[in-house]
């Protein structure tokens, strides 16, 4: 198996995150997890899955016809995919169906595929489980930027077309988001589609392979000078020591090398404590957390001194309704059980403060 990584030199002024190769750090990571611990990563975390539980309702309903609630709760909620879905979430999922119409009960309180339902089990598209991406036309003025599959919210910054923008508005019936230009770095809040997670332990070993000085033998001679190189850029910042780096005046970086879940478990605790930060990604892996803030590097120390030992309550956070897991039924799910999924399967305060 030969891995290659495509390296675009240019001359424009970087900050030293940018002048790190992540993904071919990345690399070397899960090829020494697998060859020193026969380590892979583990499947993600679905205890929730809400829109395949609306799919196969539906397809339940399509194919049976009218059945009692209990009857159909009864065949459901016994597949293996919803072993963990509770009762009174489905029965939450089946009342908001009925308000919108997407089934009905006949007169004897059976269930069945209503006015709405209809048009969806009788397309084509309705059997595929999962989603095709749906791109968002970014727009400053009349002048479209590019596209981006990722629905970022209202005051989010992110990187298009060698600029950072910043969300103004966001027209969801015609998928276009406006935005202004900005200064500051290229960053997005979440992976593009939602289903990104990348595990701590490849950041943990991300970060030894950058401390030691170890050269690999499965690496050619380029990779080698490369890897020396990015050595010395990660040593130089204090990014693999100190969790806290300053990057200009009143910008914090915070290197707590955290996979996915943990990193917003962070991002999130950070909130609460009316932090306001976000997550800067490199290809999927979430790199660091930016803070703009008047404190200094010793007082976010020690917020994140108490964030490690202090009693958190996940469900307190305030997740935006637009922030959520991907799924192909999403826009038919309850927001308060989108928010819930999310909170379950994408969030881990547990491993957080364990390894922060």
């Amino acid at each position: 198996m030969l891995f290659l990584f495509k390296e675009e030199k240019d001359n424009k002024p970087k900050e030293f995150y940018q002048l790190i190769d992540f993904e071919f750090i990345k690399c070397i990571a899960i090829i020494e997890l697998y060859l020193k611990e026969k380590w892979i990563e583990p499947k993600e975390k679905n205890d929730l899955p809400y829109s395949l539980l609306y799919h196969q309702t539906m397809s339940f309903l399509f194919g049976m016809g009218a059945v009692s609630p209990k009857e159909l709760a009864r065949y459901i909620l016994t597949l293996t995919a919803f072993k963990k879905v509770p009762k009174e979430d489905y029965q939450k999922l089946l009342r908001y169906l009925l308000e919108k119409q997407e089934i009905e009960k006949d007169e004897e309180g059976n269930l069945l595929i209503g006015m709405q339902g209809e048009r969806k089990v009788n397309n084509f598209q309705f059997f595929s489980v999962f989603s095709t991406p749906i791109e968002y036309s970014v727009r400053d003025g009349s002048q479209e930027i590019g596209t981006v599959q990722t629905p970022y919210i209202v005051g989010q910054q992110f990187g298009l077309a060698g600029f950072t923008w910043k969300v103004i508005d966001i027209n969801e019936e015609k998928r276009q988001i406006f935005v202004k230009k900005v200064g500051g770095i290229s960053k997005i809040g979440w992976n593009d589609d939602g289903n990104i997670f990348v595990n701590t332990k490849i950041l943990k070993k991300m970060q030894e392979v950058l401390s030691k000085q170890e050269e690999y033998r499965y690496l050619d001679l380029n990779s080698v000078h490369k890897l020396r190189e990015l050595r010395q850029i990660a040593n130089k910042t204090n990014i693999l020591e100190n969790k806290v780096v300053t990057i200009v005046k009143g910008v914090y970086g915070i290197f707590p090398w955290l996979g996915t879940k943990e990193m917003l478990a962070l991002s999130f605790s950070l909130k609460q404590k009316e932090i306001e930060n976000q997550i800067f990604y490199r290809a999927g892996i979430p790199i660091f957390i930016e803070i703009k803030t008047k404190k200094s590097k010793e007082e976010i120390e020690n917020i994140l001194e108490e964030i490690k030992h202090e009693s958190i309550d996940k469900e307190q956070f305030e997740i935006p309704d637009i922030l959520q897991k991907s799924g192909k039924y999403n826009y038919i799910i309850p927001k308060d059980l989108l928010k819930k999924q999310f909170i379950e399967d994408c969030i881990d305060v547990e491993n957080m403060q364990k390894y922060l």
